[in-house]
């Protein structure tokens, strides 16, 4: 599936984050986007894909949407801010490439 619709609402849910005041306390989001193919296992989901997705949330710093070179290939890349980062996490492939990506401005 287009992960364009993820990333919308992601940005969106971002933003309503920040809007949010506690005191002594700035909620931030992190996220990421990846699509692949994992496989289901036992009512769990396995595979390379699956580590990616993870290893690229972990990677997120704080109000950081990071998205994989797969990911961005299927995202309307034009109407984003998009710089590249790479990245090397374990169960994920050598040439895993992420993006952080955001609304220009």
């Amino acid at each position: 599936e287009a992960p364009q619709p993820a990333l919308d609402a992601l940005l969106d849910a971002r933003g309503r984050v920040g809007e949010i005041e506690l005191e002594d306390y700035s909620p931030q989001l992190r996220a990421s986007i990846h699509v692949g193919q994992p496989r289901e296992l036992g009512g769990d989901y396995v595979g390379v894909d699956v580590n990616v997705a993870a290893r690229l949330l972990e990677a997120a710093d704080g109000e950081e949407i990071l998205v994989s070179d797969r990911a961005l290939g299927l995202l309307d890349s034009d109407e984003l801010k998009v710089k590249r980062r790479r990245m090397r996490a374990k169960g994920t492939p050598k040439d895993l490439t992420a993006y952080t990506v955001d609304r220009p401005g």
